[in-house]
């Protein structure tokens, strides 16, 4: 394979992921000190935190661009963040960090970067989803492979997988280990969004949340005989993705892409349930049950419909942010979560969100390039930060300044900490998900910060999601990625417009068995699907 297309298409991802990051920050899950991962590292913990460890004198550390969130806040560095001169302090280790010229797009300064061959010690970016898998850039003799160094150098990271059973995750196609991902403290640490309604409008109604299809389907229906030809109950933006109408087709047992039925690596549009589901979401929008804008606009105006009473329910991230921005307009506005749709009463309440399964944040990772001298103090610097003592730096800051011991012996915030504003705390004080850089992240801390409204939704989508046909993000081959990129771009262009059709009747639910057949006749599904069956399998080990 060609190293320059390579980097261009890595570039591109880089980029996707870093925008990706910023959005989903204010809702990911924060920090904490929780104990299981920490007892299970302790005599690594104990080691870095009594100075047995070897650290750098200093690193270079690469991210594609600058947080825009941390320039808001007047500052141009991530050294600006609290966390970050304290875990330099103790480890006696200088930082620096290097970015691209905010004049330029960051595509372009990521490439310069990697075609002058000088590289940092550290590259902080996308590495768990890039093009054709990282171990390409291994190949290359870009990055160090990590796997040796993992049990030893790396021992609390690598607890830290092992106790959310995410070791896997990270394994390059080659089935080596090349960066150290987000990690998430305990399984179900990841969900954070799902099904979103307004419960004062369920008041109104004198209705209870739905929990079937049929019950939903009853629900918006009696909410648009209420309300009105001009209210939409169900908004949403975009078909194919967890905040749009997309998961519509979950209490089925299938999604818009591929998925998992027992170990067979499977895709919505060809399975013997997409007539069914593609029927039932057609009929909510002829109707007039779903919003007619929901293909076109974002998520903002999305929102907007819900808190200016044009829709009640939605596929969003956990409710506090809405609750927030309508507290002094209308006192009675309440948004509430509820689990995922079933079919039945019986059936189970399927989620194909992989954040769900993985228990790691997909975009925040960082990889030791060959330029670095000390790679395996470089190594031990990471370590430390998920350490016990850099767990707490991390996801609570300064003890006495940020947080204090409460008499249960667990942290609580501090006054002060709790006075500042969301962005200072998170961003100037730990380790906001905007730092660009892994660190091992807590429920627990995350849920300190959030109302009693979004506590709920969160524990709720947690206990009643059944994950089992999620595919996890395997990593393909550069081999099967160069075959089938080509193909899976026109297989996604079609869809997208077939989905759209079959949604507004311009297309008819009759001819999806003609959909179906040109799937297998003229876009290569069943050779996408083999390599997607492949990397599944060779995830399996």
């Amino acid at each position: 394979m060609k190293r320059s297309k390579f980097f261009v298409l890595c570039a591109v991802l880089a980029m996707l992921l870093a925008s990706c990051g910023e959005n989903a920050a204010s809702s990911a899950p924060a920090s904490d000190g929780s104990t299981s991962a920490a007892e299970s590292s302790s005599s690594a913990s104990q080691a870095s935190e009594t100075g047995a460890a070897e650290y750098p004198d200093s690193l270079r550390i690469w991210a594609p661009s600058f947080s825009d969130k941390m320039s808001s806040l007047g500052v141009s560095d991530y050294n600006a963040c609290a966390a970050w001169q304290t875990i330099s302090q103790n480890t006696g280790t200088e930082i620096t960090w290097e970015y691209g010229s905010s004049a330029n797009d960051p595509m372009i300064n990521f490439n310069l970067m990697l075609s002058s061959g000088e590289y940092p010690d550290m590259i902080a970016m996308g590495w768990d989803t890039v093009p054709g898998g990282i171990a390409q850039y291994a190949e290359d003799g870009v990055l160090v492979d990590l796997t040796d160094m993992y049990p030893t150098n790396l021992s609390n990271v690598y607890d830290a997988l092992n106790n959310v059973d995410a070791l896997n995750y990270i394994k390059a196609s080659d089935g080596r280990l090349y960066y150290v991902p987000e990690v998430n403290d305990r399984p179900g640490s990841g969900v954070y969004q799902g099904l979103v309604i307004r419960q004062d409008m369920l008041d109104d109604l004198g209705e209870e949340a739905p929990a079937t299809i049929d019950e939903f389907h009853a629900l918006l229906t009696k909410a648009k005989e209420t309300y009105g030809d001009s209210f939409y109950p169900l908004t949403g933006s975009g078909f194919n993705n967890t905040i749009g109408i997309g998961p519509l087709l979950w209490p089925f047992g299938i999604t818009y892409d591929f998925y998992l039925e027992g170990d067979t690596v499977c895709y919505g549009p060809l399975s013997d349930r997409f007539t069914d589901t593609m029927g039932y979401i057609h009929t909510l929008y002829a109707e007039g049950l779903i919003d007619p804008d929901y293909a076109t606009q974002d998520r903002n105006a999305e929102k907007g419909k819900i808190m200016s009473d044009q829709s009640m329910v939605v596929f969003e991230f956990q409710p506090s942010a809405m609750m927030e921005a309508m507290k002094d307009q209308n006192p009675e506005f309440q948004l509430v979560g509820i689990p995922d749709l079933k079919e039945t009463e019986d059936s189970p309440a399927y989620t194909f969100n992989r954040e769900y399964l993985s228990n790691l944040t997909v975009g925040s990772c960082v990889a030791i390039t060959t330029g670095c001298e000390e790679p395996e103090k470089a190594a031990n610097f990471l370590n430390y930060i998920f350490s016990e003592e850099g767990r707490m730096i991390t996801n609570w800051g300064e003890e006495g300044v940020d947080f204090v011991y409460g008499e249960d012996g667990k942290p609580q915030w501090t006054d002060e900490y709790r006075a500042l504003a969301g962005e200072a705390k998170e961003y100037l004080h730990v380790f906001g998900a905007l730092s660009a850089f892994p660190s091992l992240r807590s429920r627990d801390a995350y849920l300190t910060t959030l109302p009693e409204v979004s506590v709920q939704a969160i524990e709720l989508w947690t206990e009643a999601n059944d994950t089992s046909r999620i595919l996890p993000p395997v990593t393909l081959t550069t081999e099967e990625q160069d075959e089938i990129s080509d193909w899976q771009a026109d297989l996604n262009t079609y869809m997208d417009e077939r989905y759209s059709g079959l949604v507004n009747g311009q297309i008819s639910i009759d001819s999806i068995p003609q959909i179906q057949q040109e799937l297998r006749d003229s876009m290569h599904i069943e050779e996408i699907l083999a390599a997607y069956q492949a990397a599944y399998n060779r995830f399996n080990g």
